[in-house]
């Protein structure tokens, strides 16, 4: 889709500008251009991809309950001007489509299916060691867009530059090991005081709830008795295992995968004990790309889940 005159960019903008006021209004597909094109024109140089990373006393902000709100109460798909990804903070972006499947009782995007941005990231500062994680933005026409995080097991060979060699899910598997066991120690030190604050039922330092997902459909039809799965599992293709030596950066893979083939197998299981229930299937539709908008400005809003009952 090509971008109506009205919302047109130039290349070489800065990262940090406003949406359009009517931006929440438009259609879907609308979204996606503005948004993919804003990628484009902020494509890093080749050769020139960034590696610096907050400080350690910059990632102290990550205990601060004001700080770690914003994911949730931000209805966006830009950041506030001045805010920098402490985390997940360098990645590549591409065009995505998710194929529902029918024969399951789940609801929202998981029967309509959608398209949206998918962001793939590396946790923390490192070239040869890292946690990859998957954000998935799903565009909704007329309303804001829902979202998805996952991640494979924290127990992976962190020395895989590959990726998609695991499988994603919104439950984080951090493991017993002592890697594990630090993992979720700091996972609780960040975020323990913004989730007790939380009148929710599902959030968790490790697990993102899939309500947003299930409640409305990508047309924008709103879903009155919402059913979603509890957890989700991203398997990737054979297409997505691409070679796991270090080198080259991560982002560079990504950027030579070809579009258009299925890249993840959807499955759902309704609560933790459930057996896996094949849901739908993810392509890719574009390139991946790295670029200063997508690690700067696209933002991708947290899930909070149920309320919990008065």
């Amino acid at each position: 889709m090509t971008i109506p005159k009205h919302l047109h960019v130039t290349r070489n903008m800065p990262t940090e500008f406003e949406l359009p006021d009517n931006y929440q209004t438009l259609l879907r597909g609308e979204k996606e251009a503005l948004l993919w094109q804003r990628a484009l024109d902020g494509q890093y140089p080749e050769g020139a991809l960034p590696n610096e990373w907050p400080s350690s006393l910059a990632l102290l902000k990550l205990t601060s309950t004001p700080h770690d709100r914003v994911s949730l109460d931000r209805v966006s798909d830009e950041m506030p001007p001045g805010r920098v990804k402490l985390i997940h903070r360098y990645g590549s972006v591409a065009k995505f489509a998710w194929k529902a499947f029918d024969g399951h009782p789940y609801t929202g995007i998981f029967q309509s299916g959608g398209s949206g941005l998918a962001r793939v990231s590396r946790a923390v500062k490192s070239q040869t060691r890292g946690l990859p994680g998957l954000a998935l933005k799903v565009f909704v026409d007329g309303k804001a867009s829902t979202n998805i995080f996952a991640m494979p097991s924290a127990e992976r060979d962190w020395s895989d530059q590959n990726p998609f060699s695991l499988p994603y899910s919104n439950r984080i598997n951090v493991g017993n090991s002592g890697r594990g066991k630090i993992l979720r120690a700091i996972f609780n030190w960040a975020f323990a005081e913004t989730i007790r604050q939380e009148n929710t039922t599902d959030l968790e330092a490790t697990y993102m709830p899939l309500d947003g997902l299930a409640k409305i459909t990508c047309d924008g039809t709103e879903v009155d008795k919402h059913v979603r799965p509890e957890i989700i599992i991203l398997q990737p293709s054979k297409h997505a295992q691409m070679p796991s030596a270090r080198e080259p950066d991560f982002r560079i893979k990504l950027g030579e995968l070809e579009p258009g083939m299925t890249m993840f197998s959807i499955y759902a299981l309704h609560t933790k004990d459930s057996s896996p229930e094949k849901i739908g299937e993810l392509s890719f539709t574009s390139r991946f790309i790295a670029s200063r908008y997508s690690d700067e400005t696209l933002f991708f809003q947290h899930d909070r889940g149920p309320t919990k009952p008065e």
